[in-house]
């Protein structure tokens, strides 16, 4: 399946993207690198190291802002129960959770889903 407008449009809702870029096979690797994301940019931008368990959060140092956020090990790795914040607009998040957000590569318009169409 390649990606269709609505996809590209409409962020985390292709399958790949919750792939970490270690885990692409070679041709997707390269094709993401020809779009200038490397792994870094990857696993931060576009699935937001969704593909990792906690422990390899921690490696990357993103446990501690998905700790703001409200997530632990448990609703992390075992598919618990979200935590609130996972279903708070922007705005409504404290500025310390903005934070922790924007350094998990969300702004805003990411953070709300709102399409890329409409940006």
């Amino acid at each position: 399946m390649a990606y269709t407008r609505n996809l590209w449009d409409n962020l985390e809702l292709y399958n790949i993207e919750s792939i970490t870029f270690n885990a692409l096979a070679k041709p997707q690797q390269q094709g993401a690198v020809a779009l200038g994301l490397g792994k870094s940019t990857w696993d931060c931008f576009v699935n937001h190291y969704s593909g990792l368990y906690w422990e390899d959060l921690q490696v990357a140092g993103a446990a501690q802002h998905y700790e703001v956020l409200g997530w632990n090990q448990d609703a992390w790795d075992e598919d618990g129960t979200p935590p609130d914040t996972a279903d708070t607009y922007w705005a409504d998040l404290s500025v310390d959770q903005q934070e922790a957000a924007y350094n998990l590569c969300y702004w805003e318009n990411s953070w709300n889903w709102i399409s890329l169409d409409e940006w």
